[in-house]
């Protein structure tokens, strides 16, 4: 049985123009996913095309919300690490702004500790210092 890419998955090929982004891989994906993930994951994927338009690469606009350069914090108790911060508000108002879903100010912090863009290493940890540097 043959399916048809679903029409969300269509318009993502189509705006993408060749740019990477293939509704064969993405309608079987998103064929697994509730709706609401689904229209959420093609909306990103839009505002991120957007956004690559603007600014040379996602990579760009992202680190420019630290000014290129890790965060380093200096917490001696990992009860001090916030779940967010105005930082994080920031990044999550523009992420919003510009279409993009599913980037709240607490996913949009957990985003930069993982990526590397903050650095909440304890003092003590040994990987304190050593996450300094992009």
């Amino acid at each position: 049985m043959t399916t048809s890419p679903p029409a969300s998955a269509t318009r993502l090929a189509q705006a993408s123009n060749g740019r990477g982004y293939s509704a064969l891989v993405a309608a079987p994906v998103a064929a697994l996913w509730p709706a609401r993930w689904r229209d959420s994951a093609i909306d990103n994927a839009l505002a991120s095309l957007k956004v690559i338009e603007e600014f040379g690469s996602l990579d760009a606009y992202l680190w420019s919300f630290v000014g290129g350069k890790p965060v380093l914090n200096g917490w001696s108790d990992r009860g001090q690490v916030p779940a967010s911060t105005p930082l994080s508000d920031r990044m999550s108002k523009d992420l919003k702004k510009r279409g993009f879903r599913f980037v709240g100010t607490t996913i949009c912090y957990a985003f930069m500790q993982a990526t590397g863009m903050v650095n909440d290493h304890i003092a003590t940890c040994f990987r304190h210092k050593a996450g300094a540097g992009k």
